[in-house]
């Protein structure tokens, strides 16, 4: 898993070397990228925690009655 990790982080880093860009455009899009994925991931616990919660009662409820 970590070999998997540096060597996407590796061809990410040469693919940013290597872009026809300016830098501060590669810069402001992978920025951008990055705020879009934290977003995302920042949604899906957020889902994930209520879907838990909501297990957990239904749970709690079921052994009640």
């Amino acid at each position: 898993m970590n070999k998997t990790i540096i060597t996407l982080l590796s061809g990410v880093a040469i693919g940013l070397l290597l872009a026809p860009a300016k830098g501060s455009e590669t810069l402001n899009r992978v920025t951008g990228r990055l705020s879009d994925l934290k977003d995302r991931f920042k949604d899906k616990t957020e889902d994930m925690f209520i879907t838990g919660e909501d297990a957990l009662q239904k749970e709690k409820l079921g052994t009640v009655l």
